[in-house]
């Protein structure tokens, strides 16, 4: 499953990066010309947040892998007591926030991420898409 989470754990990346382009635009507007290195900050940053929130989850029998443009997770079978849904609250906008439903993975111990609650970014409006992602996961992690 590829895709591009909302938040989470996995998404770190995409905050580092936009406050990196935002020093960036900062320095370009003391010290050079504003209009054209704004232009292409803006177009980098806006392009950086989404890209960097790209990643691939891939789940087996062994347990799940997550891959983001920086690093790849694993969280094996054995580590792994259950997956829930919660709400969470996104940005929505510049100032608004949406109410989604979350894919969590909860551990058996805090060894492998020191949390128990894993929140993988995987959000959606509709609680049935993300029932329906947790019956797939399970099924193949053999939890079903």
């Amino acid at each position: 499953m590829t895709r591009f989470v909302n938040g989470g754990e996995f998404s770190i990346w995409s905050s580092i990066a936009v406050g990196i382009i935002i020093a960036l635009l900062f320095i370009a507007i003391i010290f050079f010309d504003i209009s054209d290195f704004f232009i292409i900050l803006l177009v980098l940053m806006i392009t950086c947040s989404q890209i960097l929130t790209y990643s691939i989850f891939r789940v087996n029998t062994s347990g799940i892998f997550i891959k983001t443009i920086f690093k790849e997770y694993f969280i094996p079978r054995e580590k792994i007591d259950s997956l829930v849904c919660r709400t969470v609250k996104r940005k929505k906008g510049r100032y608004g926030t949406q109410t989604l439903y979350d894919v969590f993975i909860i551990m058996k111990d805090k060894n492998v991420f020191h949390k128990i609650d894993i929140d993988t970014g995987l959000c959606y409006k509709d609680k049935i898409d993300v029932d329906y992602l947790i019956d797939k996961f399970n099924e193949h992690l053999g939890f079903l």
